[in-house]
C-alpha cells in the first residue's frame, strides 16, 4: 500500500486568505471555476450549514447536481471528510434529491501500477475508488448517486483558461500577460515618455520587425507574402532551344534534361511556398515549415547555378570546336545563364533570407553561396560540385537564419 501522499500541479496551498481563511478562499475559487448551469437550472451556492454540498445546480424537475470542496492535503483527509458530506447528501435527499455530487480537491491522486513482491501496490486513486463503492452500499440515498472527483490538474486546467487572468491575481497575486495587462504596460509607458515622444519624431528600429512578426501583423503578412512572390518570379523561364550545336551532343541534352527537371522542382516548391504564405493569418503561421522550405529553394538554386555553368562551358567548347560560335547564340546563352548566376539570384536570397549576399569584383563572385566564399582577397574556392569547406550551398536542416 502506497503512504496515501498525494501530489499537485499547483500551490494551491499558497492561496491568500478570503473570509478568514485559505479554506474559504478555495471554495470561493472553484466556485468561480465551475460549469455553467444547464439551460433551464438554476445554480444555487450555499452557506454553512450546506447540507452537504457547497453549490448545487437544479433543474425544473428537481433533480440537483451538487459539488462539495475539500481543502486537504492527503487522502487519509479526503476519505474522512468526504464521507461526511457524503452522508449528509444521502440523509438529505428528501428535500434536495443530489443525483450527482462532484468533490473539487487540491491534490492529484497517485494510481500506481507496478507490484512490490507479486503484489499491486494500492494507491490514493484505488482507495478512493474503493471507498466510493463502500458509501454508495452502505449510506443511505447514495446507492444511485453518481460521485465524481475534480482534482489539481483539472483544476489548474480551467484556472489557465483566457479571462481567468483577475482570478490569479487576486487569489495567488500572480501576474497573468493577459489584454488587460498589456493594455495596463502601455499606458504606463505613454505616461513615463509623456511629451517627450511624438509620432512625428519615430525613428524605427529594426526590433519592431520582431514585434511585428511575434504579432502577426497585417504589414508582416503582406511583407511575407511579397517575398514568396519575389522568390518564385527570380526563378528563370524555361531554357532556350540548344542552337549552333553539332547533331548528336548528349552530354549537353544530358545537362539541359537535368537542368529543366531542377528548375521544375524549384517551381513547385516555390508554388508551395506561396501557398502557405497566401493563407498564413493570426489564427496560423507555419513559420518553421515555410523557413525549411525557403532553404530547400535556396539549396536548390545552388545546385541550378552549377549544372548552367556546367552547361555553359560545355556549350562553348561544342560551338567553338565545331567553328559555329555565332553571336546570336552568344547573346542568347549569356542572357538565360546570367538569369540563373547574376542579379535574379540576388532578389531570391534577399526574399529567403538564408544567406547574406556578397558581391565579387569579378564574375566568379557573384552567386547564392557567396557570402560563404571568405573574406575579400582570399582565392575563390574550387568550381567542383560541394567543396569542402567554403563554398558549400546552405544545407536543408540549416534552416534560415
Amino acid at each position: 500500500m502506497s503512504d496515501g501522499r498525494a501530489t499537485g500541479a499547483h500551490d494551491w496551498f499558497s492561496i491568500r486568505s478570503w473570509a478568514g481563511s485559505e479554506n474559504r478562499a478555495f471554495e470561493e475559487l472553484c466556485y468561480q471555476l465551475r460549469d455553467p448551469a444547464a439551460p433551464g437550472w438554476l445554480t444555487v451556492k450555499t452557506a454553512a450549514p450546506d447540507g452537504g454540498v457547497e453549490w448545487y445546480d437544479k433543474a425544473p424537475d428537481g433533480r440537483c447536481h451538487g459539488n462539495q470542496v475539500k481543502y486537504v492535503r492527503t487522502i487519509d483527509d479526503l476519505l474522512s471528510q468526504a464521507r461526511h458530506s457524503a452522508a449528509a447528501v444521502g440523509a438529505n435527499r428528501r428535500d434536495r434529491n443530489v443525483v450527482r455530487l462532484v468533490f473539487w480537491v487540491p491534490i492529484d491522486l497517485p494510481d500506481p501500477a507496478h507490484r512490490i513482491k507479486d503484489k499491486l501496490v494500492e494507491g490514493a486513486r484505488k482507495r478512493w475508488d474503493d471507498a466510493v463503492v463502500r458509501w454508495k452500499r452502505d449510506l443511505p440515498g447514495l446507492d444511485d448517486v453518481e460521485i465524481d472527483l475534480r482534482d489539481s490538474g483539472q483544476l489548474l486546467e480551467r484556472l489557465l483558461k483566457p479571462g481567468n487572468e483577475g482570478r490569479r491575481w487576486f487569489f495567488f497575486e500572480q501576474h497573468a500577460l493577459g489584454p488587460e495587462w498589456f493594455g495596463e504596460q502601455l499606458e504606463v509607458a505613454k505616461s513615463i515618455a509623456h511629451d517627450r515622444y511624438t509620432p512625428e519624431h519615430h525613428v524605427p528600429l529594426p526590433i519592431s520587425s520582431v514585434f511585428d512578426g511575434c504579432c502577426v501583423t497585417p504589414g508582416f503578412l503582406q511583407r511575407l507574402r511579397n517575398s514568396a512572390d519575389a522568390l518564385a518570379e527570380a526563378l528563370p523561364g524555361d531554357l532556350p532551344v540548344a542552337v549552333g550545336l553539332p547533331d548528336g551532343d548528349e552530354s549537353v541534352a544530358q545537362l539541359r534534361e537535368t537542368l529543366s527537371r531542377a528548375l521544375g522542382e524549384l517551381a513547385g516548391q516555390c508554388a508551395v511556398l506561396r501557398d502557405a504564405a497566401a493563407q498564413a493569418g493570426p489564427a496560423g503561421l507555419p513559420a518553421a515549415g515555410m523557413a525549411e522550405g525557403a532553404a530547400r529553394v535556396l539549396h536548390g538554386l545552388y545546385e541550378v547555378r552549377e549544372d548552367a555553368q556546367q552547361l555553359g562551358a560545355r556549350w562553348r567548347e561544342a560551338t567553338r570546336a565545331a567553328g559555329q560560335e555565332e553571336d546570336g547564340s552568344r547573346a542568347q546563352r549569356s542572357t538565360w545563364t546570367e538569369s540563373i548566376a547574376g542579379g535574379r539570384r540576388e532578389r531570391c536570397t534577399a526574399a529567403g533570407g538564408a544567406v547574406q549576399q556578397r558581391r565579387g569584383q569579378s564574375r566568379g563572385g557573384q552567386g547564392v553561396g557567396a557570402a560563404r566564399r571568405g573574406r575579400p582577397g582570399q582565392d575563390p574556392p574550387s568550381r567542383r560540385r560541394h567543396p569542402a569547406g567554403a563554398g558549400r550551398p546552405p544545407a536543408v536542416g540549416d534552416g534560415v537564419r
